[in-house]
């Protein structure tokens, strides 16, 4: 399995390694717009949610265009002189592209905004913090029970539904859109 780093933070810590490195704010700001320019950097999922099969050839351009824009920055970095953020760069080049190398080998998108477990565990957080600290503990864990097989086991999901006591075909969900429309 490789790992995808999360866009976000391979932005956003590049700094700090600069800093490690020793370099001021000034010395910073053309590496951190070189890595910024980086097209994969800049993608969201909305991006490839919109994406068919033939889009595969701007796909692969788009990939190629990632992998220079790494090779220049990694390039732009000699290893005497800044040596912690050209193995961050090196390791980030790697990891960070793992979304395009999941599509192109097996027609598969990934999340590309941050690894699927970092996603998950942050997804668990999120809803016990907005909801489940409203709740006694054991509607907590009676909830929490439930979001956890939503999250780490998606295709057990229906299953769990139909396992449930007392929720059957009786249960009905409707879908309902609202929009706002100028006359």
């Amino acid at each position: 399995m490789r790992h995808q780093s999360c866009l976000w933070h391979g932005w956003r810590d590049f700094p700090y390694i600069l800093y490690a490195d020793k370099l001021n704010k000034a010395q910073r700001q053309p590496l951190e717009d070189k890595l910024k320019s980086i097209p994969a950097l800049n993608l969201n999922q909305a991006d490839f949610e919109e994406l068919t099969p033939k889009d595969l050839p701007k796909v692969k351009k788009l990939a190629e265009k990632t992998e220079q824009g790494f090779k220049e920055l990694i390039e732009a970095l000699p290893e005497d002189n800044y040596p912690k953020a050209r193995a961050y760069i090196d390791n980030l080049s790697r990891d960070v592209t793992t979304f395009f190398e999941t599509r192109l080998a097996w027609g598969l998108w990934i999340p590309l905004n941050t690894n699927a477990i970092e996603s998950a565990s942050s997804q668990v957080k999120n809803r016990i913090w907005n909801i489940g600290k409203r709740w006694s503990e054991v509607r907590l864990m009676n909830w929490l029970k439930v979001v956890v097989k939503k999250v780490f086991f998606p295709a057990s999901w229906n299953q769990l539904w139909a396992e449930y006591p007392g929720i059957g075909s009786a249960l009905q969900f409707r879908l309902i859109e609202v929009r706002y429309q100028c006359l």
